[in-house]
């Protein structure tokens, strides 16, 4: 009768500790990675939403620029950071008017529009914070009045994190031409 030894010996500790250091090895570069995809989709969805909103609140304006009478100055605040532009529309005027008034102006980082007889109305998530809100007033080549509108804006964070952190500043004009 043929005896087959079998060794039960196991592994050895040294055999141990190495499997677990190349273990730990492992977990380390997946984890890694792993926050590395984190941080780099928080950026990328924070670019998303602060270009996003900046350029609904530029696109806003600029249409109701583009059909505007006129720009009421008595009460625009032109040629500054925190400016407003008041406009005499004839788009959605009240009930028996031929025209209205509205207003955007930036409150405490947030874009409004405010319509005659309405409340103000956000334009702005409260995902983003506005920095500057800017109306230049200039004729055109063609002689029609135009406005440069420049807004920057950041994701509303008060983290100190760069993964976190995204800015936009867009600059755009539009001309009065009435409504037509």
């Amino acid at each position: 009768m043929i005896k087959h030894s079998v060794n039960k010996r196991g592994f050895s500790l040294i055999e141990i500790l190495v499997y677990i250091a190349v273990l730990g090895i492992i977990i380390a570069t997946v984890a890694s990675f792993l926050s590395d995809v984190l941080k780099t989709n928080s950026k990328s969805s924070a670019k998303q939403a602060v270009s996003n909103n900046i350029t609904l609140v530029s696109n806003t304006i600029s249409n109701e620029i583009r059909f505007a009478k006129n720009i009421y100055t008595p009460t625009s605040f032109l040629n500054s950071d925190s400016g407003q532009l008041s406009l005499e529309t004839e788009l959605n005027p009240p009930v028996n008017h031929s025209s209205t008034f509205v207003d955007f102006f930036l409150d405490n980082g947030v874009v409004y529009e405010k319509r005659e007889g309405i409340a103000s109305s956000k334009i702005t998530s409260d995902r983003v914070f506005v920095t500057k809100l800017r109306f230049e007033r200039y004729t055109s080549a063609s002689g029609n009045e135009t406005i440069r509108i420049s807004i920057s804006g950041r994701i509303n964070t008060t983290t100190t994190n760069q993964e976190y952190q995204s800015t936009i500043n867009l600059t755009s004009t539009a001309s009065l031409r009435g409504n037509y």
